[in-house]
């Protein structure tokens, strides 16, 4: 994960984390992990820690006809108009770009 993380923006490709095929499995599951959390995404073949694209993983906690609202890791609330939900739904893991503040709390778009 840090080699991840200090590849900044641009990521990292998998082949570049430079595994024996013995532990390439274990990685496997930790990627895999990693993505569930929404702590990575990959782009094509490049793996990219969310934080260096600037979006955030939140979960939904309420959904309105046109709005709905996500709480991201550190309790921190994002309002997200509903055109910008993408079908998400209370519960769901997601990860949110920021666009800015309207109001009182940020602006996002789930992705």
């Amino acid at each position: 994960m840090e080699k991840i993380l200090s590849a900044g923006r641009k990521g990292l490709s998998y082949q570049k984390l430079a595994v024996d095929k013995a532990a390439r499995k274990e990685l496997d599951g930790i990627l895999k992990q990693l993505r569930n959390e929404g702590q990575i995404v990959a782009r094509g073949e490049q793996l990219t820690a969310v934080k260096a694209l600037g979006f955030v993983p939140a979960t939904i906690t309420r959904v309105s006809g046109r709005f709905g609202f996500a709480e991201d890791d550190k309790g921190g609330e994002i309002f997200i108009p509903g055109r910008f939900l993408e079908g998400a739904l209370v519960g769901d893991r997601v990860i949110v770009k920021l666009l800015g503040t309207m109001g009182k709390n940020p602006d996002g778009r789930v992705l």
